[in-house]
């Protein structure tokens, strides 16, 4: 049918077909329809694309909810680096922490949380993203997904920051050397964070780059941020920041956190430098925010 839920206008003002309330209808093409049904999901092959009862029941047994306890935090869909992707965040069942999952082709997977290493080092060549690191004592090998500068240049010898590893091939000893041959840094990762959370999640996707591929920016309202490329979850840290965020949004290329009172941006096109050098900024509201519209 034609019109759609139109609450705002006078019932004597509303256009035909136009609906006051609505239960189990949804948008369509020319107006609004009923739903044509849910069916369980988690990235298996659907149980409505089989063509016969058997394989329909074996399909939906098959098919598994987002692990955890509790309700789903959030669930979205994007078109990530790793194609159009579907993410679910639950309250691990084991603690108060919470995971992202990504659903595939074998269910529910988990989707690995890079792991924080903070630097403070002298005059060596540049840290870059795509390093591969070897630590001294362990012999452990990863790659570093993303390096933040806080401060300080490394060709002044006073860089202050963290970097993030990805892929590690075995467990790293905390304090230990690790370097890639050229740079070498201690391994401390007190800096390293869980997926706090305080019951309900936010998310927007964006691309920074320029790409029709975007990643996923999640609040879950702990100071740390999340990025999401379809591969892993990269910890975005705000030095000596404490304040939970429970909103994001992203305006002008900016990617905003909402707080309890406070609003905070990025710099431009620069989602994990919230540094004023940057170009990021705060502005205290003096009451929480309750949501954050793009």
């Amino acid at each position: 049918m034609r019109g759609g839920l139109n609450v705002a206008d006078a019932p004597i003002s509303r256009a035909p077909g136009q609906l006051i309330a609505c239960e189990n209808y949804e948008p369509d093409v020319m107006g609004y329809t009923s739903f044509s049904g849910y069916e369980r999901f988690d990235g298996r092959s659907k149980p409505s694309d089989a063509d016969d009862d058997a394989t329909r029941t074996s399909r939906r047994a098959a098919i598994t909810a987002v692990p955890g306890k509790g309700g789903v935090l959030k669930a979205w869909r994007v078109k990530d680096p790793s194609g159009v992707s579907e993410y679910a965040v639950r309250e691990n069942a084991g603690d108060s922490n919470a995971t992202v999952y990504k659903a595939s082709a074998s269910g529910w997977t988990a989707v690995p949380l890079a792991v924080i290493v903070n630097y403070s080092v002298g005059a060596v060549t540049e840290i870059l993203a795509g390093d591969t690191v070897t630590g001294g004592t362990s012999g452990s090998t990863a790659t570093v997904g993303r390096v933040i500068l806080f401060s300080g240049t490394f060709a002044g010898g006073d860089a202050v920051g963290y970097f993030e590893i990805i892929s590690p091939s075995g467990a790293f000893t905390n304090g230990e050397a690790i370097g890639n041959g050229t740079w070498t840094a201690t391994l401390d990762t007190s800096g390293s964070t869980v997926i706090d959370h305080s019951g309900k999640a936010d998310v927007r996707a964006h691309s920074f780059e320029g790409s029709t591929a975007e990643n996923s920016y999640l609040a879950t309202g702990s100071a740390v941020v999340f990025e999401i490329n379809g591969t892993n979850v990269f910890p975005i840290i705000r030095s000596g920041a404490t304040d939970p965020v429970n909103h994001v949004a992203v305006f002008a290329n900016h990617l905003f956190l909402g707080s309890v009172g406070s609003l905070i941006h990025s710099g431009p096109n620069r989602p994990r430098d919230f540094t004023a050098i940057g170009g990021a900024a705060e502005t205290v509201v003096g009451t929480t925010i309750e949501g954050l519209q793009d």
